[in-house]
């Protein structure tokens, strides 16, 4: 049905969105916001958004590699 390039480049855009997603929230100045007893800082912000950026480029990068 589904081939799994098409399945790795979807979750490549899931994380791709996730991390414009963490790029946003940096910008808006709203950090330190506290969510589910969890205080979210500008530093962990920062690490999440290099962490989904590694994670985007290794699917991206593994999708490349695969058949068509």
């Amino acid at each position: 049905m589904f081939k799994k390039r098409d399945v790795v480049v979807f979750l490549a855009g899931a994380a791709a969105l996730h991390t414009l997603s963490h790029l946003l929230i940096s910008f808006t100045h709203i950090l330190p916001l506290e969510l589910y007893g969890i205080v979210w800082t500008q530093q962990l912000n920062l690490w999440t958004i290099v962490i989904s950026g590694l994670i985007t480029v290794a699917l991206l990068y593994w999708a490349a590699n695969l058949k068509k």
